[in-house]
């Protein structure tokens, strides 16, 4: 079987922390890393080699596809992300930005941890602007408790952030636009507010309540492991298999399959995988056993 092991592109934000360094082996001068991306194709972060930018090597299923169509990252929020929204397709062509939606999946958490989710009730463009005027939108969004192993679908137009002590994969499609609304009135190292985006931002909320649900797709077992399914989008589907002993990855010629390390340890063709691991397996007609116990994320299209 083909394959690629991907090294990962690490990144700094004020609200990052050092749990990437602890746990996944992170070798990196930063300082602290807020996020991990461990597959992508974008101009701020590439990892592919020049090997898989060969639309052949994505699968049929990915034949009108200009780019590669997803990003996969690490966060790790040891402060509180900004609150902020992603344009939908309307939105972002109107600025010349790109849209996208993303799945959170949290991978572990504080006792006390939560998210930003979403606007608790219908509301006018007109009163998330007064409230914006003030800065401080929070009072107008669910405060959503998460877990581990909780799902948490976030689609363009939707305000969020992800809350302090949340360690999560996000699945996304691949673009990199946000717009800030509000970010707790912090400076950076250079005394620096980040810069807000409220006028794009205004634009681009759909102002309407999001229902809170954070429960995967579908859970069932196959061969004796636990596969999650945790998202189906247009530009991205993923799963979750925990792994008891073995498990066999198929892949077909219709497209890639992407395997990431989220716990454990796993021997993988000729050596052995751990935590953090970030596997490309190109459209092919093959199979692989991959032995170990721990969990997998796989992602497609």
């Amino acid at each position: 079987m083909q394959y690629f092991e991907l090294a990962p592109i690490y990144k700094e934000a004020l609200w990052g922390g050092r749990r990437i360094y602890k746990e996944f082996g992170a070798v990196s001068d930063l300082d602290k890393i807020s996020e991990s991306w461990v597959l992508s194709d974008h101009v701020d972060g590439d990892n592919l080699p020049v090997e898989l930018k060969d639309v052949t090597k994505w699968g049929s299923n990915l034949e009108t596809f200009n780019n590669f169509p997803l990003l996969i990252k690490i966060i790790d929020a040891n402060d509180d992300l900004s609150i902020q929204v992603h344009p939908d397709k309307a939105i972002a062509d109107k600025y010349g930005d790109e849209d996208k939606n993303e799945c959170w999946y949290i991978l572990d958490s504080d006792k006390d941890a939560y998210v930003y989710w979403g606007l608790k009730e219908d509301i006018s463009k007109e009163e998330l602007a007064d409230t914006l005027k003030n800065g401080d939108i929070t009072s107008l969004l669910n405060k959503t408790p998460v877990k581990k192993g909780d799902v948490l679908m976030i689609k363009a137009g939707t305000v969020h952030a992800i809350g302090k002590g949340c360690l999560l994969a996000e699945i996304q499609k691949n673009a990199n636009t946000t717009y800030r609304l509000f970010d707790f009135n912090r400076v950076d190292k250079n005394a620096n507010k980040r810069e807000l985006h409220i006028e794009k931002g205004l634009d681009a909320i759909h102002p309407c309540k999001t229902i809170v649900d954070k429960h995967p797709l579908k859970i069932e077992m196959i061969d004796g492991n636990k596969h999650i399914r945790i998202a189906e989008d247009e530009y991205f589907k993923c799963e979750s298999i925990i792994v008891d002993d073995k498990v066999t990855i198929k892949v077909d010629k219709k497209t890639f399959k992407h395997l990431l390390v989220l716990d454990g340890s796993f021997y993988f063709i000729d050596h052995y995988l751990q935590k953090g691991a970030s596997i490309f397996l190109p459209a092919q007609d093959d199979e692989v056993v991959i032995e170990g116990s721990g969990e997998i994320l796989v992602s497609w299209l």
